[in-house]
């Protein structure tokens, strides 16, 4: 059976990704500690495909995996990792307990700082004492004590083993239902929106027939006026749809560089990319994919 390496534990947005991007129960699911460990394990063979976030609309690109592109090597036929699909998700949040709980007897609070803070309104709410909260938790007396943890799904996991009636975490509705666990109060977060796009991984790149692809690079050119116009131009020259643009701060090099994706295939593109590596002190050509709704 083939291998999809997930970061962990189950009920991660990864998890929930991954459900979507592919038929899960044609894979054995590898639980990875970090997003950097699924792509340890795709690289070295001991997954055949790997899941991981790579943006968030509220907290921008995700630095730890843009960085192993970073460090790629830059002739796409000896690269040894490749995005061949992608799939943007809704990340909302929830309160969870344990089924039965009263959100009277909740105590403590537990996720992933992030998660916890994106939630600051409504757990400032409970931290008012009774009588000045107007929600439908105002007669708690005592604040949410919060508690960190290495991610939602964990917290999930937690609260769930746990024997406490006192504890909660803030998850998904995707952890409750593997977790088994109640949902106290749903889209608990501050703005809604909220959405974070996968990559799906592979050591080799995909065919994927007559569907319309994107391909994704990064590049970095010489700090001057006009510098980053040249390779832009080459694009639009192309008559390519560009779709995504991010900055990426080096701080070694105290540059940026540039991460794009435009409507192509790497295949049939060779030429705009070989002009686009004329241009740029640093060309990783990362793939084409098909990109998922």
């Amino acid at each position: 059976m083939k291998k999809i390496a997930i970061l962990g534990p189950a009920g991660s947005n990864g998890h929930k990704a991954a459900s979507k991007m592919v038929a899960l129960n044609e894979y054995e699911i590898t639980w990875a500690k970090s997003n950097a460990g699924v792509m340890e394990m795709v690289q070295a063979g001991k997954a055949d495909v790997g899941v991981v976030p790579i943006w968030n609309n509220t907290e921008g690109f995700v630095k730890k995996v843009l960085g192993y592109w970073m460090d790629q090597e830059t002739e796409y036929s000896k690269r040894e990792l490749y995005p061949v699909a992608e799939m943007s998700i809704p990340i909302s949040h929830c309160l969870l307990a344990r089924t039965g709980t009263s959100p009277n007897s909740l105590t403590e609070v537990h996720s992933h700082p992030q998660a916890i803070g994106q939630c600051r309104t409504f757990l400032e709410s409970f931290r008012k004492p009774a009588g000045q909260c107007h929600t439908f938790h105002e007669s708690l007396k005592a604040p949410l004590v919060e508690k960190a943890a290495l991610t939602t799904s964990g917290a999930a996991e937690m609260v769930a083993k746990s024997s406490n009636r006192g504890l909660s975490c803030i998850a998904s509705e995707f952890a409750a239902s593997i977790y088994g666990l109640e949902v106290i109060k749903s889209k608990i977060e501050d703005n809604g929106g909220n959405e974070t796009t996968f990559h799906l991984l592979a050591k080799e790149p995909k065919e994927c027939g007559d569907k319309k692809l994107k391909t994704a690079i990064v590049f970095w050119v010489k700090n001057r006026p006009g510098g980053l116009m040249s390779p832009l131009s080459i694009i639009t020259a192309a008559g390519k749809n560009m779709s995504t643009l991010w900055t990426i701060p080096l701080a070694k090099k105290k540059q940026v560089a540039f991460y794009v994706e435009f409507e192509g295939d790497v295949e049939q593109d060779r030429n705009v990319l070989a002009l686009l590596n004329e241009i740029t002190e640093k060309l990783i050509i990362l793939g084409s994919f098909p990109e998922m709704s």
